[in-house]
C-alpha cells in the first residue's frame, strides 16, 4: 500500500506508479506521488508542484530529472535504507547506490543537499492513504497513468487504475478485484487481463453506454464510445456487458469525501476530489466533447501520406537502457506503425513474422522503446511539411551483416508494408509514391563488395515497393557511412555506392556523432547518446528534405590530388558551398575518442594494407583545399584515405580502433534540430557537414 505524503503537506496527490520493466514517468503540474518500480528507469520528471518520488529496494536504476531541493523529496521506507549506502558526486549529478545495488540519480543535487532530500513511510500515520473508490471495505492500490501512451502493470492485490488519456494499448490489472476507470477522452484503453466476476470497468454512469458502439474482434470485445473513447477488453464478449460495469453515480456521496480527507487534510475543489471525488464520489454525467478526437489524424487528398523506412543493424533504431530524448509526441502529422507492444513499432521485428492481429493503425511516432535516429528525422520532416503525414517503420537487426539482414529481416519489411498500405486505404490516405528508405549499417559479411549489395539490396526494396503500391512507386536510399571495426574500409564501398547509384544519397556521417555524442562514455559500446541518435536523425532528415525540395546534398569529395614538388601534395574537394575549416572540438574528451593527427588524412597500399612512411604535417590552403607533406618520397598506387584513422585508445579490446572520422567540415553546409521537446536542453541545435569518410586511389 503507498503511503501518501503527509509530511509535504498535501491534501491530496496525482499518483503516478511505473512498472517493473524500463519507465519514463513524466508527472503533472501539480503535486505527484510517483512509483517508479524496478528496472531501469532513466528519467523521471515530476514536473511542477511539490513531487514525492518512491524508492525502494529492488528498483535497479531510478534517475530523477527535475528534483526541487527544498519542495520535492524521495521517499524511503525508513532511514535504515541509507545504512550502507554510497554516495557519489558525478558532474551535477548525485549517485545514491543502496545496499543492495539499487542506483538512484538524482540532477542538481550535491553531497550538502542531503539532510532536504529525504522522507520516510514511516514516520507517517498507518491511515495515510486508504483508497475507496466505489466504496469498498478494503483499501485498494491507486495506479494513475499519464496523459501519453501509457503501459500499466497493476499489483498482485486490489487496484484502481486510471489509465488517463493517450493511447494505452496494455493496461493490465494483475492478481486482485480490479477496476478500471474509463472516461471520455481516454483515446484507447485496452484491458488485457479482466477477469468476468472479479474484475469491474468504472464509469460515470449508465448513460456513457447509451450511444456506443459494440463489436466482437475476434477474443477482444471493441466499445466505442460517443466521443470515439475506444475501450477494448481482452476475453470478454458481448453477453458478459451485464457484468463488466460499476457506475460512480450510484455510489455514496459520501465516498468522495471521506478519500479526500484520508490523503493528508481536507478535500479542495481542485485536489480533493481529484483523488476522492474523480474516482469514487458522485459526480454529475459528463458530456462527450464536441469535436470527438479521431484515432488516426484526418486523412484526405491534399494531406498525402509519406513513407519514410529506416533499415540496418541496431543504429538504425536506437538502443534501449539509455536516457530518451523524446518521451511524447511533438507533431500530429508524424507516426509509427502500432503493434501494441511498442518496441515492434519502434524497432521492428527482426526475424519474426509480422503479427497481423496486433496491428492497431498508426500511433504518434516518438521514442516509445529506445532512442533512435527516427525521431530526429521524422520531426524535422513534420515540421517542414504541416500538410503532409509522414509514417515510420523499420526493419533489420542488431550487430548482423548486409547479407544476414537481406536473408532473413525482409519478410518482416514487406508484412509491414502490407499492413501500412491497408490501413492508409482504409483511412482514405493517398499515399506519396517516393517512398524514403534509411539505411544505417556497417558490416558487409560479403565476399563482393559492400557498394554491389547495397544497391542490391535497394532493387530488391524498389521490387516489394512496386508489388505492394504500384509501378509508379519509387524508393530512395539515404545510406549512413557507418565505421565498420579494424580498418574500416566498409565506409569508403557505402561512399562508392553513394558515388555510383543515382538513387543512393548520403544520409548522415556517422563518425561525427560517435565522436560528440558517446554512449554515456562507455568504450565499450558503438551506440550514441540519445542526443547524438537525436542529431543523427536531424541530419538524415535534412538530407531527405533537402531531396524533396529538389536540392539534393551533394556529399564533399575528395577530388583530386596533386603533386607540389618534393613530398608535398594538395587535395581538392568538391561540393564545398562555404570553406573548409577544422574543429577538433568535436571528438569529446574520451580516451577512445581522440582527435585525429593531420586532419585524418592517411596513406595506404592498394590492397588497403598500411604503406611506408606517414603524413608528417597539413595544412587548409584554401576554401576547398589543403596541403600535406609526406615523410618520404612515395611512386606506385596508393589509396588517400581520409577518416579512416584510429583514435588513442580501444573502443572494446579487440573490437576496433576509435571511429575514425576528420576535423574537416564546410561553414556553408549545416543542420539544425527542431525542439525535441520534453526535458533535453540540446548542447547545440546545429552542427556543420563534415567531411565522410572515403579514399581517392592516386598514382604517385
Amino acid at each position: 500500500m503507498t503511503q501518501a505524503t503527509s509530511f509535504l503537506g498535501f491534501t491530496a496527490m496525482n499518483v503516478v506508479a511505473g512498472t517493473d520493466g524500463r519507465d519514463n514517468i513524466i508527472g503533472t503540474d501539480e503535486a505527484d506521488y510517483i512509483i517508479a518500480g524496478g528496472g531501469q528507469d532513466f528519467y523521471l520528471l515530476g514536473g511542477g508542484g511539490a513531487d514525492a518520488f518512491e524508492v525502494n529496494y529492488g528498483d535497479d536504476v531510478v534517475r530523477i530529472a527535475d528534483f526541487e531541493l527544498g519542495q520535492d523529496k524521495i521517499v524511503l521506507n525508513d532511514p535504515s535504507v541509507l545504512d550502507g549506502a554510497t554516495f557519489t558526486q558525478d558532474g551535477t549529478r548525485f549517485d545514491i547506490r543502496l545496499k543492495d545495488g539499487t542506483l538512484v540519480r538524482i540532477d542538481g543535487v550535491t553531497t550538502a543537499d542531503l539532510g532536504e532530500i529525504f522522507a520516510f513511510k514511516a514516520d507517517l500515520p498507518s491511515d495515510s492513504i486508504n483508497f475507496d473508490p466505489i466504496a469498498s471495505d478494503s483499501s485498494v492500490n491507486l495506479i494513475e497513468g499519464t496523459d501519453g501512451r501509457d503501459k500499466i502493470f497493476g499489483s498482485d492485490g486490489d487496484d484502481y487504475i486510471i489509465a488517463g488519456s493517450g493511447q494505452d494499448f496494455w493496461v493490465e490489472g494483475g492478481a486482485g478485484a480490479d477496476i478500471f476507470e474509463v472516461n471520455y477522452g481516454d483515446d484507447v484503453v485496452r484491458i488485457t487481463d479482466f477477469e468476468l466476476g472479479q474484475d469491474k470497468i468504472s464509469l460515470a454512469d449508465e448513460t456513457v453506454l447509451d450511444a456506443a458502439t459494440i463489436t466482437q474482434n475476434g477474443a477482444r470485445l471493441d466499445i466505442r464510445l460517443e466521443d470515439n473513447t475506444l475501450l477494448r477488453v481482452d476475453n470478454t464478449t458481448e453477453a458478459d456487458l451485464s457484468d463488466m460495469f460499476v457506475f460512480r453515480a450510484d455510489e455514496d456521496t459520501d465516498t468522495g469525501d471521506d478519500t479526500g480527507s484520508e490523503t493528508g487534510g481536507d478535500a479542495d475543489e481542485d485536489t480533493g476530489a481529484g483523488t476522492g471525488g474523480d474516482t469514487g464520489g458522485a459526480e454529475e454525467p459528463a458530456d462527450p466533447p464536441a469535436d470527438p478526437p479521431a484515432e488516426d489524424p484526418p486523412a484526405a487528398a491534399e494531406n498525402p501520406l509519406k513513407i519514410v523506412i529506416f533499415g540496418g543493424q541496431s543504429l538504425a533504431f536506437g538502443a534501449t537502457g539509455r536516457d530518451w530524448v523524446n518521451t511524447g509526441p511533438q507533431y500530429e502529422n508524424s507516426l509509427m506503425l502500432d503493434f501494441d507492444n511498442p518496441q515492434n513499432g519502434a524497432r521492428g521485428w527482426d526475424t519474426a513474422a509480422v503479427d497481423d492481429e496486433a496491428f492497431n493503425g498508426f500511433t504518434p511516432r516518438f521514442e516509445v522503446a529506445q532512442e533512435t535516429p527516427a525521431t530526429g528525422a521524422m520531426n524535422v520532416l513534420a515540421e517542414a511539411n504541416p500538410d503532409t503525414t509522414f509514417v515510420s517503420l523499420h526493419y533489420g537487426q542488431s550487430g548482423k551483416s548486409l547479407d544476414y539482414i537481406r536473408e532473413n529481416t525482409l519478410d518482416g519489411l514487406t508484412g509491414q508494408l502490407e499492413l501500412l498500405k491497408a490501413h492508409a486505404d482504409s483511412m482514405g490516405y493517398t499515399i506519396d509514391p517516393q517512398i524514403e528508405l534509411v539505411w544505417i549499417q556497417g558490416q558487409s559479411g560479403s565476399e563482393g563488395d559492400y557498394s554491389d549489395g547495397l544497391s542490391a539490396h535497394l532493387d530488391e526494396v524498389q521490387d516489394f515497393a512496386t508489388s505492394i503500391f504500384g509501378s509508379d512507386f519509387d524508393v530512395n536510399m539515404y545510406s549512413t557511412i557507418v565505421r565498420g571495426f579494424g580498418g574500416k574500409t566498409t565506409t569508403g564501398e557505402q561512399f562508392q555506392a553513394i558515388q555510383d547509384d543515382p538513387d543512393i544519397f548520403l544520409g548522415s556521417t556517422e563518425w561525427m556523432f560517435n565522436a560528440q555524442y558517446p554512449a554515456g562514455g562507455q568504450a565499450s559500446n558503438a551506440h550514441l547518446s540519445g542526443e547524438g541518435y537525436y542529431m543523427m536523425g536531424t541530419q538524415i532528415g535534412t538530407h531527405i528534405q533537402a531531396n524533396m525540395d529538389g536540392t539534393p546534398v551533394a556529399p564533399i569529395t575528395i577530388e583530386a590530388v596533386r603533386a607540389m614538388g618534393g613530398n608535398t601534395f594538395q587535395i581538392d574537394f568538391a561540393n564545398v558551398v562555404g570553406a573548409l575549416q577544422s574543429n577538433p572540438d568535436v571528438y569529446a574528451d574520451d580516451d577512445f575518442a581522440g582527435v585525429p593527427d593531420n586532419f585524418g588524412i592517411g596513406i595506404y597500399r592498394s590492397n588497403q594494407g598500411s604503406a611506408p612512411g606517414e603524413i608528417v604535417s597539413a595544412h587548409i590552403v584554401d576554401e576547398d583545399t589543403i596541403e600535406f607533406t609526406y615523410s618520404e618520397a612515395l611512386s606506385g598506387t596508393f589509396n588517400l584515405w581520409i577518416g579512416r584513422n584510429d583514435s588513442e585508445g580501444w573502443m572494446a579490446d579487440g573490437g576496433g580502433k576509435g571511429w575514425g572520422g576528420t576535423t574537416l567540415y564546410d561553414d556553408g553546409q549545416s543542420f539544425t534540430a527542431t525542439d525535441p521537446g520534453g526535458h533535453l536542453n540540446l548542447q547545440t541545435d546545429t552542427l556543420y557537414e563534415f567531411i565522410p569518410q572515403q579514399y581517392l586511389e592516386v598514382e604517385f
